[in-house]
């Protein structure tokens, strides 16, 4: 499912029925979506669900088996065309970020920009190495620089040739949490501040909610939504995206007159199933609130303390779980009886429970 977006600007990539297979396995299967200028979509799945592929193919390191990959209206990859990765005007940066190692951090920038003369490839160099801040360490050698600096060194690089767009492969995933947090900002502002398009792959949800401007989920070779993530998180396509975002519970229940009937209470929303249909709604911590209650069926089963809140792991009385979360004042032992309900200010997704009603 594709989000419907409004954009002036022009699409730079565009996937249409991509299709590619490695034997018996198809990799990618009719995936198509578009890359608009300056936009940054994150294409977020499981591992092996086919991210990498789709960025072989759109680099040309890989051919489609079916369906086309065009940039600004060309055909890049499609029947009987195939345009070698150094003529697509794309750029990729590695997860391990590839700096040739016997390089200055000023050649490894100017490598990619050959063919034009001296003082052009000086000015754009240093054009690079200002915007990623590293004109100080322009003489030193990749292993002479932190991982930060690394991973900054190979986005100038990637963007030295003026690319339509720049692929990054988990480019954050080998660095520590506080590093990756602040690099990943840092890389954002710098395309921001280049207009260039990117697509980030990524397993990482809470690093696609905080850096897409859309978000491509992938399951399986299949493309199950492209939304912006505000869209994708509160209006899940599929089962499989709710689970994906979100540290989601699902709780059984029964479509009624009224809204979905649970077995910790009534949800009073719109619903366009039929009544008496069996489903399973999308439910989140912060949609859920307890209090002690020694009458209460559902009771505390473990606590996870995350500093300024806790978030607690609930047994309900039907042997299902939901997970409820708390200010960190609020601090409940393991075995609690509590009064379980579910008040989310808004309306929650919900899916055909094909195991049954509640």
């Amino acid at each position: 499912m594709t989000e419907s977006v409004d954009r002036v600007s022009q699409k730079v990539i565009s996937l249409v029925g991509v299709t590619k297979r490695y034997g018996d396995v198809t990799a990618a299967h009719d995936v198509t979506f578009d890359v608009y200028a300056g936009e940054f979509l994150v294409l977020l799945g499981p591992s092996g669900c086919g991210k990498s592929t789709l960025l072989r193919l759109l680099c040309g390191l890989d051919s489609v088996d079916a369906g086309r990959i065009e940039r600004n209206g060309t055909v890049l990859s499609g029947e009987s065309v195939c345009v070698p990765p150094e003529a697509r005007g794309i750029s990729l940066v590695f997860q391990d970020n590839a700096l040739f190692p016997h390089m200055t951090v000023w050649n490894n920038v100017a490598f990619g920009l050959a063919n034009q003369p001296k003082e052009a490839v000086a000015e754009r160099v240093a054009e690079m190495l200002d915007l990623v801040r590293l004109r100080d360490v322009a003489t030193r050698y990749p292993h002479e620089l932190s991982g930060g600096q690394q991973q900054r060194v190979a986005l100038a690089r990637a963007l030295a040739p003026k690319p339509s767009i720049v692929l990054l492969d988990e480019p954050f995933s080998d660095l520590d949490r506080s590093l990756r947090i602040g690099l990943r900002e840092e890389v954002r502002a710098v395309l921001r501040s280049t207009g260039t398009a990117a697509i980030l792959v990524t397993h990482d949800q809470e690093e696609a909610l905080a850096l897409g401007d859309r978000i491509a989920v992938q399951n399986d070779g299949r493309i199950e939504q492209v939304a912006t993530p505000e869209a994708l998180f509160g209006n899940p396509a599929s089962r499989f995206v709710a689970e994906f975002i979100g540290a989601t519970d699902f709780l059984a229940g029964e479509i009624a007159s009224n809204g979905i009937l649970t077995e910790i209470g009534a949800l009073q929303q719109e619903t366009d199933a039929p009544i008496g249909t069996a489903v399973e709604v999308a439910v989140r911590p912060d949609d859920v609130t307890l209090s002690p209650d020694p009458a209460a069926a559902a009771t505390v089963v473990s606590r996870s303390f995350n500093g300024m809140s806790n978030v607690y792991r609930i047994r309900l009385p039907s042997g299902a779980f939901v997970h409820s979360l708390q200010p960190h004042t609020l601090s409940l032992a393991d075995g609690t009886a509590v009064r379980v309900k579910v008040e989310p200010g808004h309306k929650l997704a919900y899916f055909p429970n094909h195991g049954g009603s509640r």
